[in-house]
């Protein structure tokens, strides 16, 4: 992701999750037909090229699946089941920025996110 964080298959999803909402992730979340989207594709791309542990893209898919089930990403319409050509968006944006970690600290360093802030954002 360019941070230099050592994130495994392994680490707080919280974290993976921030990471990839950072502009420097090499996920191209813009605005298309919704605002600040992604395809589900390039999310797995991004899984599979950025985190340590996926022997394939589909540990990187099956990852992609969880984050939709856990709340981390929605899809528009509320569909449950992850298709790498549907279009995805983050849930509210967490309000730390993970460009403060240290270069080299691992995520485990850090208290999980997800406990300091809300990753449903309401609208479900």
């Amino acid at each position: 992701f360019g941070l230099n964080l050592n994130l495994t298959g392994n680490s707080d999803m919280a974290i993976i999750v921030q990471a990839m909402a950072e502009p420097v992730s090499g996920l191209d979340i813009r605005d298309r037909i919704l605002p600040k989207s992604f395809p589900g594709s390039d999310l797995v791309n991004c899984l599979f090229e950025n985190v340590d542990g996926f022997v394939g893209r589909d540990d990187a898919r099956a990852f992609a699946a969880r984050m939709l089930k856990m709340g981390y990403i929605r899809h528009p319409f509320h569909k449950s089941s992850f298709h790498e050509k549907s279009y995805y968006l983050f849930r509210n944006i967490y309000p730390q920025n993970i460009s403060r970690l240290k270069r080299h600290e691992k995520s485990k360093d850090y208290e999980s996110i997800s406990d300091r802030s809300s990753i449903i954002d309401g609208d479900s």
